[in-house]
């Protein structure tokens, strides 16, 4: 304690010696609220009101409708895309089956959820949208199903491929064998041949299945045009 003492005495006397005013006011000098002077108050400006923008002008013929944002916020993440001008009356049943369509996942393994709140099929837009508004609804899947996208339809180049795979094979069974073509004979008897031509065709049409059939349509063709030819 006497130590402390000598601390404040020996810093009182550093401040004395820095000034040459004397000190007035103690250290525990405590000021009287009461006694300060009264401030003036002082009110924010308001803020200027921001008008409502005017609706656009609709023709009474076109029903109201409002644009839906739909977006998965959880794996699977299957859909990420906006649907502009749907009618206010449709339901979220319709919405799930327009989903559907476009990603191949069931409408009853679809959930559409707002805030966190699941909603139901039979709610319409119109109670969770106004006319001409938008409302983003996240999207998931429930039931374990895995969203891995609509089914493809059939590869068009794939069969366009294979069908040209097919005329060639044609082409092969109706050529005459016995003019000058015997190198064609040769290569054409050999196992190596059919194994490079299924790996040509599976690079071509992407498909191990598609690359085999259109394979052996060309070998069991020239296989029964060498036979019809022997005979």
């Amino acid at each position: 304690m006497a130590t402390k003492i000598q601390e404040i005495d020996f810093a009182k006397s550093i401040l004395i010696s820095l000034s040459s005013k004397p000190i007035t006011i103690s250290p525990d000098h405590v000021e009287d609220p009461r006694k300060l002077p009264a401030r003036s108050l002082f009110t924010l400006p308001r803020l200027p009101k921001t008008m409502a923008k005017p609706p656009k002008p609709r023709d009474a013929s076109t029903p109201p409708s409002a644009t839906v944002h739909l977006k998965t916020l959880r794996p699977p993440q299957f859909i990420n895309e906006s649907l502009e001008a749907i009618p206010l009356s449709a339901t979220i049943q319709s919405i799930k089956s327009i989903v559907a369509t476009k990603t191949g996942v069931p409408a009853d393994k679809i959930r559409f959820m707002i805030k966190g709140k699941i909603l139901g099929d039979s709610k319409t837009l119109s109670e969770i949208a106004e006319d001409g508004g938008e409302v983003t609804i996240s999207v998931m899947v429930t039931g374990g199903y895995s969203a891995a996208g609509p089914a493809p339809p059939p590869d068009a180049a794939a069969v366009a491929s294979v069908a040209e795979k097919a005329e060639t094979a044609e082409e092969v069974v109706k050529m005459d064998i016995d003019s000058d073509v015997g190198g064609v004979v040769k290569v054409l008897e050999e196992e190596e041949f059919w194994t490079d031509l299924e790996v040509f065709l599976r690079q071509k049409v992407g498909k191990e299945e598609a690359a085999k059939e259109v394979a052996g349509v060309f070998r069991k063709g020239w296989e029964a045009n060498r036979v019809k030819r022997s005979t």
